[in-house]
């Protein structure tokens, strides 16, 4: 992340410089110094490639912070709502597996990749409902935070690649996944 914070500084920092030197410029006139203008077409090259590469960097780790967002959300605040309380081992256990992605290949990569998109905005539906829950609690919006929550339990455990009986917490969360699944064939 820090490489990414970093791109970001000097993207800034450049495009400060640059917005001088064209005020120079215009100041100047048809007499800008051809120095002016040569750092001017540099910084924008400067510019152009690293705003490349952070597109990079950024699309490589957007990966692993969906992977941490649903993590924090599935430990934390859902735990909470559902429990009493939060996860905190489980948390912390896998957060340290999911930091050493992209070298670690104990995760199911293809199917973090593959339901990336639907994380996400699982992830971002249940912040929103439980947000909604926190200053308004009723059993409506406990129930669509049980309605969201499992499949995302469901797709950590698949990528974890946890074994059975590892983590009990996720393991009845997603068997509910299951369980909706069931129930929605059978109508």
């Amino acid at each position: 992340m820090s490489e990414i914070n970093d791109l970001r500084r000097l993207i800034k920092i450049h495009q400060r410089r640059l917005q001088k030197l064209k005020e120079q410029k215009a100041f100047s006139g048809p007499a800008t110094d051809p120095a002016v203008l040569m750092e001017i077409e540099d910084i924008q090259v400067e510019i152009a490639r690293s705003k490349r590469k952070l597109t990079a960097l950024e699309q490589k780790s957007f990966p692993l912070k969906t992977l941490r967002q649903a993590v924090k959300q599935i430990t934390g605040p859902v735990a909470i709502a559902l429990t009493g309380q939060a996860w905190k081992k489980l948390k912390k256990y896998l957060l340290t597996e999911a930091s050493k992605l992209p070298t670690g290949n104990y995760l199911d990569t293809t199917l973090l990749h593959e339901n990336l998109g639907d994380m996400a905005y699982t992830t971002r539906q249940l912040r929103h409902a439980l947000e909604t829950y926190r200053y308004h609690p009723n059993p409506g919006g406990l129930e669509v935070v049980q309605e969201l929550a499992p499949p995302l339990a469901s797709y950590l455990l698949k990528i974890f690649r946890l074994a059975p009986g590892e983590v009990p917490e996720l393991e009845a969360l997603a068997a509910s996944h299951q369980q909706q699944k069931n129930g929605a064939s059978k109508s």
